[in-house]
């Protein structure tokens, strides 16, 4: 089933399949954040079970605010940030041999 937003699946489904695809793998996820100007960039990361750092994605937002819903994958628009650093992690981890560059393996690297 595609949306209406440029052919992209349903946040809902993207979101299940990278939660199904991170727990086939033993890999968690973790969603914070950082400035990027005057407003809270999201960083979502992905680790394997003895904490090295398989993906990092930042995505930019147009606020400060920062919620529970923003720490989780529950409320995501398709076609947003969120959505597309989604699509982009599970591009990484699906190509295991591509470099991540410039990329901290220290969980307060935000």
């Amino acid at each position: 089933m595609k949306s209406n937003h440029n052919n992209l699946a349903p946040a809902r489904v993207t979101t299940d399949e990278f939660k199904f695809f991170c727990d086939a793998q033993n890999l968690h996820w973790l969603i914070t954040w950082k400035w990027q100007g005057r407003n809270r960039a999201g960083v979502l990361k992905v680790y394997d079970r003895d904490d090295n750092l398989k993906a990092r994605v930042l995505y930019g937002r147009s606020t400060q605010m920062w919620g529970p819903a923003d720490q989780g994958l529950d409320r995501v628009r398709t076609g947003s940030p969120k959505h597309f650093a989604v699509l982009e992690a599970q591009k990484m981890l699906e190509l295991p041999n591509k470099p991540l560059s410039n990329i901290k393996t220290n969980k307060s690297d935000c």
